[in-house]
C-alpha cells in the first residue's frame, strides 16, 4: 500500500489517472478508481464497494481523497489485512499522520 500526501493542487489525482492510463491500458477490467469526496461514499460503505471489485477479479485499487472518508484509517487497515493481493495506492491533500489514525498504518504503508 502506497500513501500520496502534498498540498492541494500538485497533481495527486492526475498522476493516479495518468498511472492507470499507462500502466493498465489493456487490463481495465482489474482496475478500480475511487475519490471519496464523492457524495456516494456519505451513505455507501467503501469496504463492500472494494470486497465486490475483488471478487469480479480485481487487483489495483487507486483511492483519491481518502481523508474525506471517515474512519479512514480503520477502512485502509481492513482493506489491506482483508485482501493481500491487492495492490493499493491512495492520496490525500492534507498531510496525513499515519500513526494518528484509528487504525496504526505505520507498518503498512509506504507515504
Amino acid at each position: 500500500m502506497i500513501g500520496l500526501t502534498g498540498a492541494r493542487g500538485v497533481g495527486k489525482s492526475t498522476y493516479l489517472l495518468q498511472r492507470i492510463k499507462e500502466t493498465h491500458k489493456n487490463d481495465l477490467d482489474s482496475v478500480l478508481y475511487i475519490s471519496l469526496d464523492n457524495l456516494f461514499f456519505l451513505e455507501n460503505d467503501l469496504i463492500k464497494i472494494v470486497d465486490q471489485f475483488v471478487n469480479l477479479g480485481g487487483k489495483h485499487l487507486f483511492i483519491d481523497e481518502v481523508h474525506k472518508y471517515k474512519n479512514w484509517s480503520l477502512a485502509l487497515k481492513n482493506i489491506y489485512d482483508n485482501y493481500p493481493n491487492l495492490y493499493i495506492i491512495f492520496t490525500s491533500s492534507s498531510i496525513l499522520d499515519k500513526n494518528k489514525g484509528k487504525a496504526d498504518l505505520s507498518r503498512k504503508t509506504l507515504i
